[in-house]
């Protein structure tokens, strides 16, 4: 097995986002549309893998590099620049969601050739991140741990919850929890209305919900920017990125990014009201019933609630876990696994 790595000026496009759709486990997150999104916009340097079998490409994976301190969040441009400075001199290099794996005989061959050439593939780097999914074989996850540690690397296990989309909207209807199927029917009387479009002002309505919410967590929270940047680097003809809005009248009640590529369906950045006279309103839950259905609607394949840790000790965590697991989605175990020199 050889490799070539290449950067995004040396990348084709369509030929990239070819490759990761041969590879149903993968989704946006190896995408050219997001390796734009995070060069572009929160300035970390992306880099295209790809593994060679003789003539055949067997795996390949996007990943990053960025400074040790990188987040999201700090998007002012002194800070930009500091980070720029540390991305060069201690490199952090993660990734989400990969590798892609294009021949399933050779999974365990791709990881292993990833992480043991990681001082060639990964230049002088400081850490190493990763994470993997997979949607058909979780079986293989328990299988891949012990490789992965083999070659240096600690190894923690994620879950989410999965709604694979493979069945009939009645099917999906009744397996969504009881009471919360109860909470729907009810939700006709709120006169809530469901949007699902970028229009600036809708996007403005739901960020100042978000803002407002992640403050009352004490957590930090996105730019208004970064809402508008996704909208503009993740929307193709082969990726989308959407948010969808619940309001009565003028009250925006909830919101929820959703992200699609490759028949995955993914969830990011939801907020909703905290004030009492909406607590009865079911509105985050008409949001992820009326993603569940456009997400069959449109022939998907599953819808990746991302996230979730029902045996975690934080009870803010439980209660994000039991929100997510009334939908009737499988719980899922992933992996994540970093090195750090």
């Amino acid at each position: 097995m050889r490799h070539e790595l290449k950067t995004i000026d040396e990348i084709d496009a369509d030929e990239w986002d070819a490759l990761v759709a041969g590879d149903h486990n993968c989704g946006i997150y190896q995408t050219y549309e997001f390796a734009r999104y995070w060069n572009n916009y929160l300035r970390c340097k992306p880099l295209f893998l790809t593994l060679h079998e003789g003539d055949c490409i067997v795996g390949a994976l996007l990943f990053f590099q960025q400074a040790p301190l990188h987040k999201t969040f700090f998007e002012k441009p002194l800070i930009k620049r500091a980070l720029f400075l540390g991305m060069k001199m201690v490199p952090v290099y993660t990734w989400i969601s990969g590798p892609v794996i294009l021949d399933e005989l050779q999974k365990e061959d791709i990881f292993k050739y990833i992480l043991s050439k990681r001082d060639s593939i990964f230049k002088n780097y400081y850490i190493i991140r990763g994470s993997f999914k997979d949607y058909y074989d979780e079986e293989s996850i328990g299988e891949l741990i012990p490789i992965i540690k083999k070659v240096g690397f600690s190894v923690s296990e994620r879950g989410t919850y999965v709604i694979d989309l493979d069945k009939t909207i009645e099917e999906l209807w009744c397996n969504i929890k009881k009471p919360c199927r109860k909470n729907l029917n009810k939700a006709d009387k709120f006169d809530v209305k469901i949007y699902c479009n970028n229009e600036r002002e809708k996007v403005k309505g739901y960020y100042e919900l978000y803002k407002k919410f992640r403050k009352g967590l004490k957590e930090q929270y996105f730019t208004f920017a970064n809402f508008a940047n996704q909208v503009k680097y993740l929307n193709s003809e082969r990726t989308s990125m959407n948010f969808y809005v619940a309001a009565c009248g003028d009250s925006v009640l909830a919101g929820l990014g959703v992200q699609r590529f490759n028949k995955n369906v993914y969830e990011v950045i939801s907020a909703r009201v905290t004030e009492k006279q909406w607590k009865k309103v079911p509105a985050g839950d008409l949001i992820k019933w009326q993603v569940i259905q456009d997400a069959k609607t449109e022939g998907n394949l599953r819808y990746d609630l991302m996230g979730a840790d029902p045996l975690a000790d934080d009870p803010k965590l439980q209660n994000i876990a039991r929100f997510k697991a009334k939908f009737g989605g499988r719980f899922l175990k992933f992996i994540q696994f970093e090195k750090k020199r």
